[in-house]
């Protein structure tokens, strides 16, 4: 089976390299002229210049963050549309008011000063009139940005892109890891040795090397620990279960729960009491 090149983690890659480009803009001539120049080498030809964006009065600005992969849809032989979550710094525009300059030094005769000999008196109000500038108030947004992207002997954009929704929430479940499985009817001494016998199991698979884990594993195929790795500390619970295809009806361990800590950190070890 041929690998669909569009698929790849190449192709990922120059789709979230074009909705860089894409998602970066400032209003004005000059700004869109750059826009459309570094969107060129993407765009197949016949498509818009700005890839559908209209540049026609944009007052807003952007500037791109970062993009993560969220999907991948073959499309045909070399095409795919790559799917990703876009998050951008948004520029809004509003007007704020400057405030006035103040007079000149000598030119305010509201509080009596006078001209010079020889000179014409200033005017009695020389206060200039406040200015209107724009500022971008930022805000971070986050789209799903469906980039369709081909294949043919380089890389291209060959549709406009388009934005999508995706729902967060998955809808995967959880398997059922006691399906099949009745809780062992053993005498409560054996789920004790059981428990008991844990603690060893996982103190030796986590920190010992391979030539002393033999006696523990009966898989030839799965011989090795952690050899350090991490150090084990507990098992904090535990549930035992029989399975009905294993033979002379022996307890299966199902579920485990275990507290683990970085090897690389100063293991605590609890004080000894007095006379051990």
């Amino acid at each position: 089976m041929t690998l669909n090149p569009a698929t790849t983690t190449t192709a990922v890659q120059y789709a979230e390299n074009f909705a860089k480009e894409y998602f970066t803009w400032k209003p004005g001539d000059e700004a869109t002229q750059d826009r459309k120049k570094r969107l060129t080498p993407f765009l197949a030809k016949g498509l818009d210049a700005q890839a559908g964006l209209q540049t026609s009065g944009l007052k807003t600005t952007s500037t791109f963050l970062k993009a993560e992969i969220k999907h991948i849809k073959e499309m045909g032989p070399n095409r795919a549309y790559v799917t990703l979550e876009v998050f951008y710094k948004l520029g809004l525009p509003k007007e704020v008011e400057q405030p006035p300059a103040s007079p000149p030094s000598g030119t305010d005769t509201a509080n009596g000063d006078t001209a010079q000999a020889g000179q014409t008196p200033p005017p009695e109000n020389t206060a200039q009139p406040p200015t209107k500038t724009i500022q971008y108030e930022p805000k971070e947004v986050s789209k799903f940005f469906v980039v369709p992207v081909g294949y043919d002997q380089n890389y291209g954009i060959y549709d406009l892109p388009k934005f999508t929704y995706i729902d967060r929430q998955t809808t995967m479940e959880a398997d059922d890891q006691a399906k099949g499985l009745r809780a062992a009817d053993e005498p409560y001494e054996v789920k004790e040795n059981i428990r008991n016998f844990l603690d060893t199991f996982f103190s030796s698979f986590a920190a010992d090397p391979k030539d002393k884990l033999g006696y523990l594993l009966s898989d030839p195929e799965h011989q090795n620990g952690l050899n350090g790795a991490l150090h084990f500390v507990s098992v904090t619970s535990s549930e035992i279960y029989q399975s009905a295809r294993v033979r002379q009806n022996r307890p299966v361990l199902l579920r485990r729960k275990g507290k683990r800590t970085d090897r690389s950190k100063p293991e605590q070890r609890r004080p000894q009491r007095p006379g051990k």
